[in-house]
């Protein structure tokens, strides 16, 4: 059995996976490393982003930051997370609403 992961634990993943793609571009936005190991990084965070939309809310403060972190935690030039998540449609966006309701016990 896997162990329970926090949703801060999938945002602090997804931030970090931000951080490693953004290194691979210099600052007017060329790529300066491997475009291998750029793909690899791409393909990381876009893992990453996924594994957080998935993961479910276990109480209303993680539904709080779940919908702080799409709206608001995009860094640098990038498109906001709110914009990735509709560029993947509309079976990813229905994933996200039903992660952010609440189980009733």
């Amino acid at each position: 059995m896997h162990e329970h992961r926090h949703l801060s634990d999938f945002i602090i993943a997804h931030h970090a996976a931000v951080l490693v793609d953004e290194e691979s571009f210099d600052a007017d936005g060329f790529l300066i490393i491997d475009v291998t190991v750029a793909e690899k990084n791409a393909a990381d965070e876009r893992a990453a982003f996924i594994e957080f939309v998935l993961a479910p809310c276990t109480s209303p403060d993680e539904v709080q930051a779940k919908l702080r972190y799409l709206l608001d935690g995009t860094v640098g030039e990038r498109d906001t997370h709110l914009d990735c998540l509709i560029d993947y449609g509309d079976t990813l966006l229905e994933t996200l609403l039903r992660s952010l309701v609440l189980e009733v016990a």
